[in-house]
């Protein structure tokens, strides 16, 4: 748990969003292991206001200006999934500011995020700022669901529980071909209810896929309500672990 939420991390790599920086902070939370957390020159321009070449990136003032972009775009575009967006800034902030490199992938299972992982993008400098006023408009790309001809977006997604199958085969071609690099994939806790995650799950421990990181943005809330009251997957540690899985919390 993190001051900014919980946030589940599975696969051999790991991971920890939330307010610390430094390194030793993040390896005390990890009881010690080495913590794979990277702060490199990214190659694109995030903007004056960011410190990018040390450990003290400001992850809360770009976290701030990605959920106003958020909220103005899906206010001009009179749409929709403004929680499910505001529950991923922080997460996706710590991944694309502090985490995935040049020979990382992400893909997100939850398509329905789109509007915050646009912003993300924008904000890292993949495409313009102003391009996000077409977002939910008529003719645009820039779509209520994640879609793949973005600049930064890997796949298209919105049927959810599809994401994971996608970044296993990922990660798989790049084990297949040598590759350097993870494949990181986002799934929202509802996703859990699909069962092709649980079979994603045993798939990937079948391959040794360790290049795979899986993230579970455990909110507790899905579409029609609490998570618990329609389908309670109660011990996510029990369950994981018994798949073979590396889980850190």
């Amino acid at each position: 748990k993190t001051k900014t939420g919980d946030l589940y991390i599975f696969g051999k790599h790991r991971l920890v969003c939330g307010d610390c920086a430094k390194k030793e902070d993040v390896e005390r939370l990890m009881d010690g292991k080495k913590a794979d957390m990277v702060f490199t020159d990214p190659p694109y321009n995030v903007g004056k206001d960011y410190d990018t070449h040390n450990d003290k990136m400001n992850y809360k003032e770009i976290a701030k200006s990605i959920r106003r972009q958020v909220i103005q775009m899906l206010y001009e575009a009179q749409t929709c999934h403004l929680g499910s967006c505001m529950s991923v800034i922080e997460i996706l902030t710590i991944l694309y500011f502090g985490v995935l490199t040049d020979k990382d992938k992400f893909i997100s299972s939850e398509g329905h995020i789109a509007a915050a992982l646009y912003a993300t993008l924008a904000e890292k400098g993949y495409f313009p700022k102003d391009e996000l006023k077409t977002y939910g408009k008529e003719r645009t790309k820039y779509l209520n669901l994640i879609d793949g001809r973005v600049n930064g977006v890997e796949v298209s997604t919105g049927s959810l529980g599809h994401g994971l199958p996608i970044a296993i085969g990922m990660a798989l071609a790049k084990k297949h071909d040598n590759e350097e690099g993870r494949v990181f994939c986002l799934l929202r806790d509802g996703e859990l209810d699909c069962p092709s995650t649980w079979s994603s799950l045993l798939f990937a421990n079948h391959h040794k896929l360790d290049n795979l990181v899986l993230i579970i943005n455990n909110n507790g809330l899905q579409a029609c309500g609490y998570k618990k009251d329609i389908i309670d997957v109660g011990d996510l540690k029990a369950k994981f672990e018994a798949f073979d899985w590396d889980y850190y919390e």
